[in-house]
């Protein structure tokens, strides 16, 4: 028998809601020790969980995990207690930071639509074209990785993203085939007639053709939220701008716009309501 299943043995008693919540917090402890929990001992079990969870109730709740274990196979965990317990004062510290952090006071939608303005007229035409897509299109962060192109023939490839700039119809065509729920919603186009959102292409497509910095919009894709949150209003991110759409609208009775939003984004209407109103 392993110590999964002698563990959901030992608490068979206990509500399923607990033996679901126990079970899962054993296997991502296992994964972290890389080992049965009574293999380690109780330092090594410390010092793996501290190293690898920086959120402080994870790690609380591994810990008592391990606790649960070792009472189980009748070993010694004083030490894994007494570090629960040193714990106490840091979770109060986190669950109060997190609690300001609900309590951040928001700029307005129209701060937002002004600060992207100013990026266009101030010429720093990749950020205001990051700004532009995350205010109208309500993209997420992995949506903004994508290719600029002049011609249809050029966007071929199933797993990347594009942006074709049509100048013989004067439209950008916004093409997503990667990104988050893409398996549930499948490719996503856009097409966007905004002037100002096609001079802004043109001038990255003229700085990109003479290899210059301007027109790079992502220098290293492994820190895609990093540059994306750099550009944005006071460095808030894609996240906090969809908070601040969602709720300027229903503030002002427009709940439509949430459909518009799940459909754009690809987005379950439930979510939206869930995880982005204030």
């Amino acid at each position: 028998m392993t110590e999964l299943e002698q563990f959901i043995k030992f608490n068979e008693n206990k509500s399923p809601k607990t033996k679901g919540t126990y079970e899962r917090m054993y296997r991502k402890l296992s994964i972290i020790l890389e080992s049965d929990v009574g293999a380690l001992s109780e330092d090594k079990i410390i010092e793996l969980v501290n190293n690898e969870i920086n959120n402080i109730n994870t790690i609380q709740s591994l810990l008592n995990i391990a606790v649960l274990i070792k009472k189980m196979k009748n070993m010694k965990f004083e030490k894994l207690q007494a570090e629960r317990k040193n714990n106490v004062n840091k979770v109060e510290i986190y669950t109060k930071e997190e609690n300001d952090k609900k309590k951040q006071i928001y700029p307005s939608l129209q701060e937002l639509i002004d600060y992207t303005n100013y990026l266009y007229d101030n010429g720093k035409w990749t950020d205001y074209i990051i700004n532009y897509l995350i205010l109208n299109n309500y993209v997420r962060n992995k949506d903004l990785n994508f290719t600029i192109t002049l011609k249809k023939k050029d966007t071929i490839d199933k797993e990347k993203n594009y942006i074709w700039l049509d100048n013989r119809f004067k439209k950008a065509v916004y093409i997503r085939r990667d990104y988050k729920t893409f398996d549930t919603y499948g490719e996503k186009q856009s097409i966007i007639k905004d002037d100002k959102f096609l001079i802004a292409l043109r001038r990255i497509v003229s700085h990109q053709k003479h290899k210059e910095n301007q027109g790079v919009f992502i220098p290293n894709e492994n820190a895609l939220g990093y540059y994306i949150q750099k550009a944005t209003f006071q460095e808030l991110g894609e996240g906090n701008y969809l908070k601040i759409i969602i709720n300027h609208h229903l503030k002002n009775e427009n709940p439509h716009i949430l459909k518009e939003i799940s459909k754009e984004r690809g987005t379950d209407l439930q979510t939206l309501i869930s995880n982005y109103t204030i």
